[in-house]
């Protein structure tokens, strides 16, 4: 006996639900936000977690940054940073994810990505994905 149709699109969807549940609790606390109005007067974003602007350098490692890019244009930038390695000359970042994000939709009808640089070695790119998209959904809701 085959399974409906509709029963498919219900379990597909608890399966995703639940890796929803385990990719959020994982990233979540690994996101910073770089001080903007947006995101000073966002409630959905903790205050813990906000950071003062500074150099890219300087953001945490083993982390997700967002930098807002341009509010009016709704464009945002995610930086996400390996480990700190110390070498004899300084400490560095090994791995750097750029990924400026236009959420405009003026060029698509969907939301556009460009990735520069080494994904972080214990960053899957399941997990970036999840990330960006709820750093969307916090900043300009599901339906902007």
């Amino acid at each position: 006996m085959a399974l409906k149709t509709r029963h498919i699109y219900y379990n597909m969807r608890q399966i995703k639900t639940e890796i929803d549940r385990d990719l959020y609790d994982k990233i979540v606390p690994k996101i910073n936000w770089e001080k903007h109005g947006v995101v000073n007067s966002n409630p959905r974003i903790d205050k813990n977690k906000i950071i003062a602007k500074s150099q890219t350098s300087d953001f945490p490692a083993e982390s997700i940054t967002v930098r807002v890019t341009s509010a009016k244009n709704k464009r945002f930038t995610a930086y996400f940073a390996g480990k700190r390695v110390t070498r004899q000359w300084g400490n560095y970042t090994a791995q750097w994810l750029k990924v400026p994000v236009d959420c405009s939709r003026k060029w698509s009808d969907k939301t556009i990505w460009h990735f520069t640089g080494e994904m972080p070695h214990d960053t899957t790119p399941e997990e970036a994905a999840y990330a960006l998209g709820y750093i969307e959904d916090v900043l300009y809701g599901e339906q902007h």
